[in-house]
């Protein structure tokens, strides 16, 4: 896969275009962010049927195949494969700007999360823990 559109965001900067081997498609939870994405007009995914033992071809439509997330002070990357890592000339770790995605992605993991971030992680998640308190509270008041 060649992508070369990509979100805006730091990670990303400077980057013409990154190649992936087969992939798995990521499913983002609150708070997860894509990082690489398929086009959406030119990739279509299969599923495999066990019942038939075939796979069996998707609708076309974008997928996101690598993400990254904070949560409180720690960050993840998540990748749908790992031959960005491998030495293969066409899809590994040397091939267009693979070897700066990663470093950019190292850069961005090594980088401490803000102290103001972490005390607005840590205020939403009493401010979460408060409201299941209470609605527990007044479920058992009724």
């Amino acid at each position: 896969l060649h992508i070369q559109n990509f979100p805006k965001n730091n990670i990303i900067n400077g980057l013409r275009e990154v190649v992936i081997g087969g992939t798995c498609s990521l499913f983002l939870n609150k708070g997860a962010k894509p990082l690489l994405q398929t086009d959406q007009n030119n990739f279509w995914s299969e599923i495999f049927n066990s019942s038939s033992e075939e796979w069996i071809k998707d609708k076309e439509q974008q997928h996101t195949i690598a993400a990254y997330s904070e949560f409180g002070q720690g960050k993840v990357v998540a990748f749908g494969d790992i031959d960005i890592f491998c030495s293969d000339d066409n899809i590994g770790i040397n091939t267009l700007d693979n070897q700066k995605f990663l470093h950019n992605i190292f850069t961005w993991l090594t980088d401490p999360v803000k102290r103001s971030d972490v005390m607005s992680f840590i205020l939403d998640q009493i401010g979460q823990f408060q409201t299941i308190l209470f609605v527990h509270f007044i479920g058992y008041a009724i």
